[in-house]
């Protein structure tokens, strides 16, 4: 039997009466003989398993485990699809351990990079092995639920977790089409941050690299949902927030409304053309933004930073959709970059006379009216409709949660969230919630 064929090992009749993913065998294998497999194309990587995320410093950590230990923790799993006009199998994919392997390829590529000679750096590679497990699915989304479910206790990001939604919105047969057209996305929002002179992410040294860069990533995904959904009420979309078991279970996250809402429904052409009106309006808007902050800024002052801008466009989107005039949206952006001089972070003093501090964050504008408040700024020129519509009910998952506490300031605004933040937040004031 071929090293990746699972023919002899499946059940046929099983796979058409279960949903559940089915199993063959484990194995163990060398690492130098899975990149051998690799680079011979007898091992693929599906979609929603291409990126390579860690940083240099996680791979150098990498390195240094499997020198020292021939057995490292962890595994690998592939998968191959049964096709069943043919009642062949397809062939095989990776589904787990992608970063390992992609660690090991750049390992064995550049092995000066890690301090070793080439003779080196293959002796490690043939003898550390890792424990192999083989599985069968009928579609890649089948994979990805698997690839999910293996991960789901581990530090995986929300961003890894949630984006094989949107590469399999329309299943498998549009799988390539949606990798581009999330790829392009992302270039989008690079490009227009690159535009003003900044640098969009973190560098790869730093160990916090993969998170904020996923956070970025969950952000593009957050802008372009508000644009295409015309959203009036301020969501939040809680790019930085970590999912929860349960809301990875129910789907309680905004990629999946993205997915089956929007994206599945107006189908991939549709897509790359609101792309490109998305496109068009973030570039209007950044040099909007970038010329009220030439007005504004000191002389000696750097270009605005990427989190100001990125929770600018957050707003521009938002008022756009609210239909607020662009000589109100100036107006604001000049009284809001005066006071706030280019940070996250504002002291003011409220009604109350009490000193108190207001944060902006990507994907937050449901504490708009606090701002307009610490800078002096008219929020009704918006045209919010602040109070709720009678019988106006949000999507599952979400709640109306009361700006101010219901215990303290009775039935007052409202903003639609995830039921779950909602709840964890208890009896605090959204708008003095701080990222």
């Amino acid at each position: 039997m071929d090293h990746y064929d699972f023919l002899a090992l499946v059940d046929y009749r099983r796979l058409h009466e279960t949903d559940i993913y089915m199993g063959g065998r484990r194995d163990a294998s060398s690492l130098m003989h899975l990149l051998a497999d690799w680079d011979a194309g007898q091992i693929r990587l599906p979609p929603h398993q291409r990126e390579l995320s860690w940083s240099d410093l996680k791979q150098q950590d990498y390195v240094k485990t499997i020198c020292s230990d021939s057995c490292p923790p962890g595994g690998i799993e592939l998968y191959q699809l049964y096709v069943a006009e043919t009642g062949r199998l397809s062939l095989s994919y990776l589904n787990d351990g992608c970063q390992r392997l992609h660690t090991a390829r750049d390992f064995l590529l550049n092995p000066e990079k890690y301090g070793l000679r080439l003779e080196e750096v293959e002796y490690v590679l043939r003898t550390t092995a890792y424990p192999v497990t083989y599985k069968v699915h009928r579609s890649h989304t089948e994979a990805l639920h698997r690839y999910q479910d293996v991960n789901s206790g581990l530090p995986l990001t929300p961003y890894q977790y949630v984006v094989g939604s949107l590469i399999y919105c329309e299943g498998d047969g549009y799988r390539e089409g949606w990798q581009q057209f999330v790829e392009k996305l992302h270039e989008v929002l690079y490009n227009v941050l690159v535009s003003t002179g900044v640098r969009p992410y973190r560098s790869r040294d730093s160990r916090s690299y993969v998170r904020f860069k996923h956070r970025d990533y969950r952000h593009d995904l957050s802008l372009f949902l508000r644009f295409i959904s015309g959203e009036k009420t301020e969501m939040d979309y809680h790019v930085a927030h970590k999912l929860s078991e349960r809301e990875m279970d129910a789907g309680s996250y905004f990629e999946h409304d993205l997915a089956t809402t929007y994206l599945g429904r107006m189908g991939l052409d549709r897509a790359i053309e609101k792309l490109e009106e998305f496109k068009r309006v973030l570039e209007i808007e950044t040099a909007t933004i970038v010329a009220e902050w030439a007005d504004v800024a000191d002389k000696e002052r750097n270009a605005i930073g990427v989190p100001i801008l990125r929770w600018l466009y957050d707003v521009a989107i938002w008022r756009r959709n609210l239909g607020a005039r662009t000589s109100v949206w100036k107006a604001f952006l000049a009284s809001y970059l005066r006071k706030f001089h280019g940070t996250t972070a504002l002291y003011y003093v409220n009604e109350a006379g009490e000193t108190k501090r207001i944060n902006v964050g990507l994907s937050r504008v449901n504490n708009m009216s606090t701002i307009c408040r610490a800078i002096d700024f008219d929020y009704s020129q918006f045209g919010v409709r602040r109070e709720r519509e009678a019988g106006s009910l949000p999507k599952v998952g979400f709640q109306h949660s009361h700006i101010d506490p219901f215990e303290t300031h009775g039935n007052g605004p409202t903003i639609i969230e995830p039921a779950s933040v909602n709840m964890a937040r208890g009896a605090e004031p959204i708008e003095e919630t701080a990222d």
